[in-house]
């Protein structure tokens, strides 16, 4: 009777790991998601979204990435984007408004490259 109460122990103590481990790989992995200049190699990365991945969170993580990135469009990028084309119109002649078009577009890759994984 003790020693199935051990093993039952054993395995709770190994189930604690596994979920101490599991929150130490998504925690590698969104942070690299939402910090491109993340200090992990590209092999710790890789070993936990293995881990991830294996544990059947791949399609969380994707939809946890979506979001984050859709709240990040929203709440930064987007604002940016159009207040960048907000210029009264009849002060720029058509040459001024291609300028402010451009650059507008030009801000909105910069912000967007570190999804996109441009370098």
């Amino acid at each position: 009777m003790e020693e199935s109460a051990m093993e039952s122990d054993s395995v709770e103590m190994s189930a604690e790991i596994s979920a101490s481990r599991l929150a130490e790989v998504w925690d590698t992995v969104t942070a690299a998601l939402v910090s491109p200049g993340c200090s992990d190699s590209e092999q710790s990365l890789s070993d936990s979204l293995a881990v991830l991945c294996d544990q059947g969170l791949g399609q969380l993580l994707g939809g946890w990435l979506l979001e984050t990135l859709q709240m990040r469009l929203s709440s930064s990028v987007v604002p940016e984007f159009w207040s960048g084309l907000k210029q009264p119109e009849n002060e720029l002649e058509e040459r001024g408004r291609a300028w402010v078009l451009l650059t507008t577009f030009r801000t909105l890759l910069e912000r967007l490259e570190p999804f996109l994984g441009e370098e």
